[in-house]
């Protein structure tokens, strides 16, 4: 009887401690849960904000010119200014003008220059 006595009291202890073991679990669920649900209402709350951030930058800079299909065939600022730099200070300018100045020889200056190299390389064997 002595025997039984202590198996019923291990058997209460162990079952207590089972008991205290799925009740802790059960409430470390629960928070995990909770965290999770708050992890993810904080989540949509900044989404949200931020869209709400973004939407409002949108409408300070959003294009407000009228749609103008004929805008398209028009002179843009630069080429007014370029055509009025150049028609104002010397007068009527050719607009198909080189922009830079090109420094070196034309085609033909070097194909004379080969055909002197040529004559004079062929003077030469026939003095000698």
């Amino acid at each position: 009887m002595f025997n039984g006595n202590i198996d019923l009291k291990l058997t209460y202890c162990s079952s207590v401690t089972l008991t205290r073991r799925i009740v802790f679990r059960e409430e470390q669920r629960l928070k995990k849960i909770e965290d999770l649900q708050r992890k993810e209402a904080l989540s949509q709350q900044s989404d949200l904000e931020r869209q709400l951030r973004l939407d409002r930058l949108r409408e300070k800079v959003c294009v407000s010119v009228a749609a103008d299909p004929m805008r398209v065939l028009r002179d843009t600022e630069a080429y007014r200014s370029r055509l009025l730099t150049l028609t104002g200070q010397e007068g009527q300018r050719d607009l198909q003008a080189p922009l830079f100045v090109q420094h070196g020889y034309t085609q033909d200056q070097v194909g004379l220059s080969a055909s002197r190299a040529l004559s004079a390389v062929h003077g030469h064997c026939a003095e000698g």
